[in-house]
């Protein structure tokens, strides 16, 4: 079981920061997932399946056997088929601002965004991490002071009641 999670995390991962970089670069939001990008980043159909009148990717349970155990055992490692550099003179650089609601979450803080930040170098992007309490949003909201110094921003709400509060910030 948790060998199965962290290959749904890698996934997730991985499809998270490419739609990202995707939607930056102009692209197609399938490439480097299920279309192969310029470095030859792509995965293959058994691992995900994307859902177009949801408009959503969902990562697949992946069999771990005794052939291929060695692969999931930890769970920061990149994942091979998604681990080629992005060439910089195709890929600018770009400062993103991402949140992780919960910093003292171990999962988060020991798992999540170490992968994250490993990701982040492969795609160019120069990401600020922003950790919360996991109770208020203002711990997160006040650290958000000049959105205009940034690219993009990957934002995940203590409460997903709170949108309110980040596109007042983002609208400034």
């Amino acid at each position: 079981m948790a060998e199965q999670s962290a290959s749904m995390l890698m996934f997730r991962l991985t499809s998270h920061f490419c739609v990202l970089r995707n939607a930056l670069d102009g692209v197609d939001v399938d490439t480097g997932i299920g279309t192969e990008d310029d470095a030859g980043n792509v995965l293959s159909d058994d691992v995900y399946v994307y859902k177009d009148d949801e408009r959503s990717y969902y990562a697949l349970n992946i069999a771990v056997t005794a052939d291929n155990y060695n692969d999931f055992t930890d769970s920061t490692v990149v994942w091979a088929p998604v681990s080629k550099q992005l060439d910089s003179g195709k890929h600018p650089t770009k400062k993103v601002w991402l949140n992780i609601y919960n910093a003292s979450d171990n999962f988060l803080s020991s798992t999540y965004q170490p992968l994250l930040q490993k990701y982040d170098d492969l795609l160019n992007l120069d990401v600020e991490y922003i950790g919360g309490d996991g109770q208020t949003e203002s711990n997160i909201t006040n650290r958000l002071g000049n959105p205009s110094q940034y690219d993009a921003f990957a934002i995940n709400m203590v409460k997903t009641d709170n949108a309110a509060s980040y596109t007042a910030l983002l609208n400034q």
